[in-house]
């Protein structure tokens, strides 16, 4: 179950880095400067994602705070 779960929570980290050089690469490619702003708006999204989840129960919110779930009870 372990390598499962990393597997799941290792794909999700993997693919938000790929968003997040993707978006540097926009930026910059169209701008010719970099905007080291996107963390703070991709936090801010993870952030009320789980709020939400929390507060009124989404259940999308509850399947992509599952990988870390896993992770943190077999620690």
């Amino acid at each position: 179950m372990s390598e499962l779960s990393a597997l799941v929570s290792g794909l999700g980290l993997g693919s938000m880095y790929g968003l997040m050089a993707l978006g540097f690469y926009v930026t910059y490619a169209v701008s010719g400067t970099v905007n080291f702003a996107q963390g703070s708006s991709m936090m801010l999204g993870a952030v009320l994602t789980y709020t939400f989840a929390q507060t009124w129960g989404w259940p999308g919110g509850r399947r992509c705070c599952w990988p870390w779930r896993c992770a943190r009870s077999t620690a």
